[in-house]
Order: structure tokens, then sequence, then C-alpha cells
């Protein structure tokens, strides 16, 4: 199961590197054994490495899409627990960044500042 996995990675950052124009992605960056490796267009991507790779939008058929917003100092949001904080069921937070760069778990008891960047999966196009 873990080749399998690996193998379609693998597969996905290369389908990145190569149709990176027609699709208006890139991979930004490569991490391997705890190391930052620049992509340039002739790096190899290989087993074990976790690829970041960033893009203008994304599109899901179902209707949900990723969303990134920042807290500001006039956000309701600010200040607040993740489980205190108003969000229609249908919303997930996926991912935290701190203002210093920190990738944060969001659980419930997650306190959102000024400057944390939250990623939220939401219905962005009813189909």
């Amino acid at each position: 199961m873990y080749i399998l996995i690996v193998a379609i990675v693998l597969l996905l950052a290369l389908l990145a590197v190569k149709f990176s124009d027609k699709f208006g992605i890139i991979v930004a960056k490569i991490i391997r054994n705890n190391k930052l490796v620049i992509p340039r267009g002739d790096t190899v991507i290989c087993a074990d490495d976790t690829v970041i790779i960033g893009g203008k939008s994304y599109f899901d058929p179902t209707g949900y899409g990723l969303v990134e917003i920042t807290i500001s100092d006039k956000n309701n949001w600010n200040g607040k627990k993740l489980k205190d904080i108003d969000m229609i069921d249908s919303e997930l937070v996926v991912m935290i960044q701190s203002k210093n760069g920190e990738i944060i778990v969001p659980t419930g008891n997650v306190t959102l500042n000024v400057g944390d960047k939250l990623i939220i999966l939401k219905e962005t196009v009813r189909l």
C-alpha cells in the first residue's frame, strides 16, 4: 500500500512539473531529508520527497474549494478559540499558519490571532 501511495504522489508531482504552465501551478519547494530543495528545470523528484505545489486557484467539481483568509485585528475571530467561532456546518478549517510561519493543526482549543492564515474548505460554487 505504501508503495502505491508513493507512486501516486510522485506521478502527481511529475504532472505538476510537466503541466505547470498549462494549469497555472508551480512546484514551490521540495523537502528532502529535512532539507529544502529549490526546484529547477532539471530537479528530479524522489521517493519520500514532500512536494509543495502552489497555484492561483483550486476548483473542485463538487462545488467546494479551498479559501485562504488572514485574521486581522478587526476580524471577530481574533482572540477566539477555533471551537468558539461562528462557522456553518459545511465549512472546515483545514490548516492554520501562524504569523511566524508555524503550521498549526486546527483543533478546537487553538486560539486565533492577528496574522494567522487559515485554509478553509467551503462551498464556493453551487452546481
